[in-house]
């Protein structure tokens, strides 16, 4: 078929084809493929940072062997305050809690026990998710008295992953942190406490006698 024979409509096909037509019909089809490509190009790039991002997130930020920054935390008077590691010479126990937690309430016998046999040997910092007016009558109600102080989720920054409560976490005077257990003192990670700090717990309290 010549060139004449196209731009003058003698095809066999239903509509004439003209030779600027064609060119648009390659220039379209090529913008096509082009877009295909690339959206299956960022697709799977899309696909790989996610999956790098889950695996970084799912990390615990507070593994053991990790250093952990100063804590900056409010009193219950509305004081800011940091909490500094190299502060002390004993190590630090941060046991983070909420006063509507009821796995924290069960535990609180444990808690007492341990600061009682272990204070003098370890700084015991409770670290509660609330606000002050409710962890005032929560102390007062469980007669909780460790030193106590309050923390906005937001304020944990990316270095502290508190992945539930009650958490405990051991840390260093140096700010490493040697152990962390999250959930209340029973079964083997009870044991596994006990073990540690070389004391005989009470278990947690029945669900009866948590109001």
């Amino acid at each position: 078929m010549r060139i004449d024979d196209v731009t003058s409509g003698a095809t066999t096909g239903i509509f004439p084809l003209k030779f600027t037509d064609i060119r648009v019909i390659y220039c379209l089809v090529f913008i096509l493929l082009t877009s295909l490509f690339l959206n299956l190009f960022l697709a799977v790039k899309n696909t790989k940072l996610a999956s790098e991002h889950l695996t970084a997130s799912s990390q615990p930020k507070t593994s053991i062997g990790s250093i952990l920054p100063s804590l900056t935390v409010n009193s219950l008077d509305g004081k800011t305050e940091t909490i500094s590691y190299g502060s002390s010479d004993l190590p630090t126990v941060l046991y983070f809690f909420t006063p509507e937690c009821t796995w924290c309430k069960r535990n609180l016998n444990n808690l007492k026990t341990l600061t009682e046999q272990r204070g003098n040997d370890y700084r015991f910092i409770g670290i509660s998710i609330g606000d002050a007016e409710r962890l005032n009558l929560y102390k007062a109600e469980n007669n909780l008295e460790i030193a106590t102080f309050i923390v906005k989720p937001e304020d944990l920054g990316n270095s502290y992953k508190v992945e539930g409560t009650p958490q405990t976490i051991v840390i260093s005077s140096s700010g490493k942190v040697i152990q962390n257990w999250t959930g209340a003192y029973i079964g083997e990670q009870g044991s596994e406490i006990e073990r540690f700090f070389n004391v005989h717990l009470p278990g947690v309290s029945s669900s009866s006698d948590v109001h």
